[in-house]
């Protein structure tokens, strides 16, 4: 009987398909992901955060599945964290594990405007 996992572990243990490399660069951090599509399919990622001896942030995501062979590499630049953090709202969102690898690098976040706070269900309203 195959389960979940035995869909997903070959994407996980299946080599990289392509090679970047940032000349000089200091690696700020770097998060694994395994993301399930609506339709069940698995997205087996890794994000990476870079930043250049003249001080450019790269956030690099490589990202593999099942239904192709090869990897696709996106990368965001910003001049500065605050400038990286709004170029990967804008162009890729900002789950949870997105996050992490940013907070792993260094990079606070900060709240969008539409952001909830986890925790202020359950305190309910402050004081006026």
């Amino acid at each position: 009987m195959s389960g979940p996992s035995d869909e997903w572990e070959g994407v996980a243990q299946r080599d990289w398909k392509h090679c970047l490399v940032v000349p000089g660069a200091d690696a700020l951090s770097e998060v694994n992901l395994l993301d399930q599509a609506d339709d069940g399919t698995y997205t087996w990622a890794r994000e990476s955060v870079y930043r250049t001896p003249t001080g450019v942030y790269l956030f690099v995501r490589a990202a593999r599945t099942d239904a192709d062979p090869l990897d696709t590499v996106t990368v965001v630049s910003g001049a500065d964290e605050a400038e990286l953090v709004t170029a990967i709202r804008a162009q890729l969102g900002m789950p949870p594990g997105r996050v992490e690898v940013l907070g792993r690098a260094g990079i606070e976040i900060g709240l969008a405007p539409d952001d909830e706070i986890e925790g202020d269900e359950l305190e309910g309203p402050g004081p006026d």
